[in-house]
């Protein structure tokens, strides 16, 4: 499984899913929700709460700009893929005014251009992007925007969803007000779980609207606590993300470490075999987009890969439909499974019509990676 918004579950989380609830005690039920607490704060890097909703991005974006802000009040949004565009969607469906940044969909924004938008339009009240846009692989620079609104006194509002697990999300010490993510392959979960977490300044702005709604784990006497937080997400799901965070917080290093060197060897392997990659610099250790010469049916690469390589891909998504092949490399991939998928890319390619003389990519795929594991050691 390679595509950038589903992947792989591990075993030891799929067996924590598994687990019949009805054994555990109320003493045990709120252990799990405090180490659920403890763990995403970890991996989020914040001390703020971080709220656990039975919702997909949509879903959540929803809940955050309605809490957030009232209708009317205007926000710029970084438009530098198809993730971008449904963000201005959604903030419209919410009544807010909004400022469009359009971005050449593979590039990152330039802080300058955030810098000179917020100028040229001062009544703006927020800042949203992505960290990480998946429909381009393409990776924002979140610390200088959030710096940039924390000077002119907006509110940064990021997506991290692309980059959680892959590498470092540090919510307080870069001073982000709100940071939206969705379960997937960068926290070893199926989709299907977002969480949601807001500075002090962006809760008590969100008191002004009521507040959000969601479960909490405070559990009263004679509470059944499953019953009463579990309305929202699954339960199952909840004892997966216990483990998932063990997983993700036993050596966060080592792990962002990985997917960089993840990252390399996709990213090597495809150039070798003289294809060429969306994003140039400034791009995401968790997926990679490949564009695809004229004449190459994307749906037809993808189903050879799935049909004769069991290898399943992503295509392009919204303008890039049909242009290129979408690989995610986050989670709990291995190396050995990525020079699969390599391979699988590279044979897809060649029975659709493609042309590829290398014959040295996976070599020089796993140079790249052992390159970058073994440069800590340097």
């Amino acid at each position: 499984m390679f595509t950038p918004e589903e992947g792989l579950v591990p075993d030891s989380v799929r067996r924590a899913m598994a687990l019949d609830i009805s054994v555990l005690s109320l003493d045990d039920r709120q252990a799990v929700m405090n180490r659920i607490q403890s763990g995403l704060r970890d991996l989020l890097g914040t001390k703020e709460r971080v709220l656990v909703l039975p919702e997909r991005l949509a879903g959540v974006m929803r809940i955050a700009l309605g809490a957030l802000f009232a209708p009317g009040e205007k926000v710029l949004v970084v438009e530098a893929g198809e993730q971008g565009l449904q963000y201005s969607n959604a903030a419209q469906a919410q009544g807010l005014e909004v400022v469009a940044l359009p971005i050449t969909w593979g590039e990152a924004v330039k802080p300058k251009e955030v810098e000179n938008a917020l100028a040229r339009w001062p009544e703006i009240n927020a800042v949203l992007v992505q960290a990480v846009d998946l429909s381009t692989t393409a990776m924002h620079p979140v610390q200088d925007i959030a710096r940039l609104c924390r000077q002119s006194g907006k509110m940064a509002v990021i997506d991290a969803t692309g980059l959680l697990g892959s590498a470092p999300v540090l919510m307080d010490r870069w001073g982000l007000d709100c940071v939206l993510c969705a379960s997937g392959p960068g926290t070893l979960l199926p989709s299907g779980m977002s969480f949601l977490a807001l500075s002090w300044q962006a809760h008590e702005k969100s008191l002004e609207r009521g507040g959000i709604i969601a479960w909490t784990d405070d559990i009263e006497e004679g509470t059944d606590f499953f019953e009463k937080a579990f309305r929202g997400p699954p339960v199952n799901m909840l004892l997966g993300l216990d483990e998932s965070l063990r997983l993700l917080l036993e050596d966060q290093e080592k792990n962002h470490l990985r997917h960089k060197a993840l990252a390399a060897m996709v990213r090597n392997g495809i150039s070798r075999m003289g294809l060429e990659l969306l994003v140039r610099s400034n791009h995401a250790l968790s997926a990679s987009a490949v564009m695809l010469p004229p004449g190459i049916d994307q749906h037809r690469l993808l189903q050879t890969a799935r049909d004769d390589y069991q290898v399943i891909m992503a295509g392009g998504q919204g303008r890039l439909s049909g242009r290129l092949v979408r690989i995610g490399h986050a989670g709990s991939i291995r190396w050995q499974e990525v020079l699969a998928g390599l391979l699988a890319l590279r044979e897809s390619y060649l029975r659709c019509g493609g042309i590829s003389g290398s014959r040295d990519y996976l070599e020089k795929a796993w140079e790249a990676y052992s390159r970058t594991m073994n440069s800590v050691y340097d």
